[in-house]
């Protein structure tokens, strides 16, 4: 006999869990690449679409791809309303997987 109990189990989907994040920090990162090199006109679109929901960012220039690949920091309840105003208006963006902000790294001693 066909046991509904098991079948209804295997065909859940379970949720995966959300990205990580530090005890101290309500963000996570979205890393985004944008096929541009043009640093101060990404700067301002972003400010532009995102405004207060942009915490911080951090910009990186990938020149042999000619791309620029910008790590955005905001709240966990953002991201997919910042992904669709991202795609709204920079269509050729490419999205990373979402992670937890890792903290700055010190600056190694110098004999």
């Amino acid at each position: 006999m066909f046991d509904r109990s098991t079948a209804a189990a295997l065909h859940r989907a379970l949720p995966e869990p959300g990205p990580s994040r530090p005890a101290g920090s309500p963000f996570v990162v979205l890393p985004v690449r944008l096929p541009t090199t043009d640093a101060l006109a990404c700067r301002r679109t972003l400010h532009h679409l995102l405004g207060r929901r942009l915490a911080s960012y951090c910009m990186r220039v990938d020149t042999p791809h000619g791309a620029l690949c910008v790590d955005l920091n905001v709240r966990p309840a953002d991201v997919a309303h910042c992904m669709r105003l991202l795609v709204a208006g920079l269509p050729r963006a490419e999205f990373g997987h979402v992670g937890a902000v890792r903290p700055p790294a010190r600056p190694e001693a110098r004999p």
